[in-house]
């Protein structure tokens, strides 16, 4: 076959590639990873992907499946390792120190997960663990087929499959890669997995055990089958699935270069090496006071119909340094249960070396209570911003209102009260002094007798 013909070409060719990988390291460190292997993994096949992540900065350690009795990946409630990286294995289960809860618990403590499987190796307690996050890998032995998009180093099962579909998720931004091996299915209710590449419209999985039944009754066919997806969890932890050992091997990077670029990318994305946002500051503050842009919140009080900005800064991390994150679809919401504003905050009113300031302005609603600035900034295949700031609404005090000499509304009845108060004081004094001032003669008779 062609494409067995070419294995020492292009394994010599992925070596003698000129280093074109733009490096990069994770803002946090994230630096220790655990490769994870057995005998059927063939290291050497991997050999520059291996050479990739170190030149990176990544520490590599190496633990053989059969040893992992007598290892634990969690120590005192801590992960022994930021990220961890599963080879295809010829063995069911990843040992019983590597369960799917393990591998749960892991990525639950803020854990990284890049798992890698093919059409004959998929390990159960990896699969559980991908279904738990909604990613059904196929059944071991089932193959991704494509007879309309196949690469011509093989022209008779037509598994290796040129994949050029991406989602929507920033992640891969390469051309056609090779592919060969295993497919899954994503489930649609959790809003944290995050599409990669699937397959074409003529794409389906099926046993390969059993040719007769593929086109009867493939597995999953079409646009519905995927070959790398991922899940962000709500701790910004990342696990990305590739069904294809091969899409790494040093045999498709020398064949296809834009393999080498797609397993570098899927790799910086799941070990928070791009992708990553982080928010520099956020304040509050009424309008008609000046304060410095801090770290800290201005204003915790209130009071309604008060004009009020509120300023936040975004940076993504480009592999070496922080930079300023351009988006227009930024928005705030100013919450008491439900949102009373949702504002889009536009164009940033200022970019800084490491960031872009977003400012937007609106009047307090006339409701006093707790509200919340909240700020809540997801996107596919991007780290996840929150942003919840609580202050008190008061409604305006007794000596706030104004005068009732101010309002001239009020002034018509100020005169009637007025008038009323004068008519009576007048009433008073002419009817004690000037009603009792002549004495009439009968009185005066009366007085006499």
């Amino acid at each position: 076959m062609k494409l067995q013909l070419n294995r020492m070409v292009a394994a010599a060719a992925a070596f003698s590639m000129a280093p074109f990988l733009v490096q990069a390291r994770s803002p946090y460190g994230l630096d220790k990873t655990l490769v994870l292997f057995d005998e059927g993994t063939h290291q050497e096949l991997y050999s520059t992907f291996f050479a990739d992540l170190k030149e990176r900065g990544l520490e590599l350690d190496f633990l053989n499946v059969k040893d992992t009795a007598d290892f634990d990946l969690i120590v005192d409630g801590e992960n022994e390792y930021d990220n961890l990286l599963v080879l295809p294995t010829k063995v069911k289960s990843l040992g019983p120190k590597l369960k799917a809860d393990t591998l749960l618990e892991f990525f639950n403590k803020g854990g990284n997960i890049l798992a890698i499987t093919n059409a004959v190796s998929s390990p159960e307690s990896l699969r559980e663990f991908l279904n738990e996050l909604e990613i059904s890998v196929a059944p071991r032995g089932y193959r991704a087929i494509d007879h309309f998009s196949y690469d011509t180093t093989d022209e008779i099962k037509h598994d290796v499959i040129r994949v050029s579909e991406r989602a929507d998720s920033n992640i891969l931004s390469t051309g056609e890669v090779l592919y060969r091996g295993s497919a899954a299915y994503l489930g649609n209710s959790n809003p944290h997995v995050v599409p990669i590449a699937h397959g074409s419209k003529t794409s389906y999985a099926y046993d390969a055990a059993d040719d007769g039944l593929a086109l009867q009754t493939p597995w999953a066919s079409g646009t519905q089958l995927y070959y790398v997806a991922g899940f962000q969890g709500n701790n910004n932890a990342r696990v990305a699935w590739a069904g294809s050992s091969d899409l790494f091997s040093d045999e498709f990077f020398g064949l296809n270069p834009e393999n080498r670029k797609a397993a570098a990318e899927l790799s910086k994305w799941t070990f928070q090496e791009k992708n990553v946002l982080k928010l520099e500051y956020s304040q509050h503050e009424a309008v008609n006071e000046t304060a410095e842009w801090s770290t800290t919140s201005g204003h915790a009080l209130y009071h309604v119909k008060e004009n009020v900005k509120y300023t936040a800064a975004l940076s993504e991390w480009d592999g070496e340094r922080w930079t300023p994150y351009v988006a227009d679809d930024i928005q705030l919401e100013f919450v008491m249960l439900d949102p009373y504003y949702r504002l889009t905050f536009g164009a940033p009113v200022e970019q800084t070396a490491t960031a872009a300031v977003y400012v937007t302005e609106f009047k307090v609603p006339d409701q006093h209570g707790i509200f919340t600035f909240k700020l809540d900034y997801e996107r596919p295949g991007l780290t996840f911003l929150r942003d919840h700031k609580t202050v008190t609404v008061r409604h305006t005090a007794n000596d706030e209102w104004p005068r009732s000499w101010e309002i001239t509304n009020s002034w018509v009845y100020m005169s009637s009260f007025l008038a009323v108060v004068g008519a009576w004081i007048a009433f008073v004094v002419f009817y004690l002094f000037i009603g009792k001032g002549g004495e009439t003669s009968t009185s005066k008779a009366k007085k006499n007798n």
